[in-house]
């Protein structure tokens, strides 16, 4: 596979050429990276991704570096992320902003950056002319988790 092709459609309206995303087909198990240090929020995002969409299957890493690593590995076997949710501030030197900033592409923006911070000070981190990530201020809220998710995994299809 090509990791440089742009995404295409072929007729029998499947995707093809996509570098992190799945074929389109009857049954598709969405695949979603959460990135967070804090271990203690593993069982909350796991029961937030249930509701938004029963057949996904969670990944966890806790730092930029070890999400990169999967990120990468995802390009090398074609298997891929359908969304990665990140905090900000992680293990290591490294951000979810750093993380974004490498992979937005690859993954057509589908990520979701969670913080503690105000939306003001997110805001600070963009350029006014760059895109910008989808933006979870925590304390989360489940129903807005849930719909961001969903929201995320479902537009353009």
């Amino acid at each position: 596979m090509n990791t440089a092709a742009a995404l295409k459609i072929d007729s029998n309206n499947e995707r093809i050429g996509s570098t992190l995303t799945h074929k389109a087909t009857s049954f598709h198990q969405p695949q979603i990276l959460v990135v967070e240090d804090d271990v203690t929020f593993e069982p909350f995002w796991q029961a937030i991704v249930e509701r938004a969409d029963r057949n996904a299957k969670v990944f966890w890493a806790t730092s930029e570096l070890e999400a990169e690593d999967m990120i990468a590995k995802a390009f090398e076997t074609g298997q891929g992320f359908d969304l990665v949710i990140t905090d900000i501030f992680l293990s290591g030197a490294r951000t979810g902003i750093d993380l974004w900033s490498k992979f937005t592409k690859a993954l057509h923006g589908k990520i979701i950056i969670t913080s503690a911070i105000e939306y003001e000070k997110f805001m600070q981190y963009f350029d006014k002319s760059d895109a910008r990530p989808l933006f979870l201020q925590k304390p989360l809220i489940p129903h807005e988790c849930v719909g961001a998710i969903y929201n995320s995994l479902h537009e353009g299809l």
